[in-house]
């Protein structure tokens, strides 16, 4: 009995505990008036980016280089004369 009480108030305090971490967190990305809001999600956001660009650069360079028809393509009569 002693030790189903206490089972239940630990998990009473680990979730409180967590409850008042997620405040805690919640007011600091959100900032004091005036603030800016902090993005925590922020390296998520930067790794999209640069992966985009990093697609974009690859495309790009597609492009310039520009593709070249196969090499295994039997020619037309008219090349051959």
């Amino acid at each position: 009995m002693w030790w189903e009480r206490h089972r239940e108030k630990l998990l009473l305090q680990e979730t409180c505990y967590f409850d008042w971490q997620n405040l805690i967190a919640e007011a600091s990305r959100r900032g004091f008036f005036g603030q800016e809001e902090l993005q925590w999600d922020s390296y998520k956001i930067l790794s999209e980016q640069l992966e985009q660009e990093r697609l974009e650069s690859i495309e790009g360079r597609r492009r310039t280089t520009g593709v070249k028809g196969d090499k295994n393509v039997p020619k037309s009569l008219s090349q051959d004369v």
